[in-house]
Formats: C-alpha cells, structure tokens, sequence
C-alpha cells in the first residue's frame, strides 16, 4: 500500500522547507524529540514522551521541492 499526502500551505517555502526538515523545528510540533539525516538513505527516528519511538528511512530530498520518506 502507498500512501501519498500532498499539502499547500500560504506560507513562504523556506519556512516550510524548514519546519519539514530540521529536527528542531519538527520536535516543536511532531514528535518529542527528532533524529533525522536529511538524505536518500538517512535515518530518521522520532521519539515522544509517553515512551513511543518510530524509525523511518528518507527516500527523497530536493531541497525546497521534495521530501519524502518511508
């Protein structure tokens, strides 16, 4: 099964590209705490407070056009 989400957003691009991709931003509003290697093979994993812990892998990265991954 593929599952594919595409959002447009009124926002600036580098905002968004940002809020998307650096864990910082995204330990602001996803997970707890965020590792993520922004590259095709790079880890990701995505930590909350109640103990809960998802991996993913990136696919795809085209710096302010395309991030995806699994």
């Amino acid at each position: 099964m593929e599952v594919t989400r595409e959002v447009v957003l009124e926002a600036p691009l580098e905002e968004v590209w940002e809020t998307l991709t650096d864990p910082e931003e995204l330990s602001e509003w996803f997970a707890n705490d965020v590792e993520l290697e922004l590259e095709p093979g790079g880890d990701g994993i995505f930590r909350w407070d109640d103990g809960e812990e998802r991996h993913a892998v990136v696919e795809e990265v085209d710096p302010m056009h395309r991030f995806a991954f699994t």
